[in-house]
């Protein structure tokens, strides 16, 4: 695992306590760039949230940059074929699960 994803993994955790505390205070994801953006996709995976479409439209409505083919782009980049930025796998039915710490 590379420091990068590493980062990924522990920001997701402080991703996740922000989650918490909507619909009272929504995340911006205007300015968010590539490692928060991912985090929160981690974030997003660990609660059940695997179609790309709802991905996409969690974070449309948070303001993200990214449309839905850089997130469709980013689920297969990260889902393991290469080692080094390995945050997820997809399983057989095209769902996506976040990688164990």
């Amino acid at each position: 695992m590379t420091k990068f994803t590493q980062r990924i993994r522990l920001s997701s955790q402080g991703v996740r306590d922000a989650l918490r505390c909507e619909p009272e205070i929504q995340l911006d994801l205007r300015h968010a760039g590539l490692a928060i953006t991912l985090a929160v996709m981690f974030s997003l995976l660990d609660d059940g949230v695997d179609d790309p479409d709802e991905m996409y439209g969690y974070l449309e409505a948070r303001g993200s940059k990214f449309d839905l083919e850089t997130i469709e782009t980013l689920l297969e980049d990260y889902d393991g074929r290469d080692a080094q930025y390995h945050l997820w796998t997809r399983l057989c039915d095209d769902i996506y699960v976040p990688l164990i710490a």
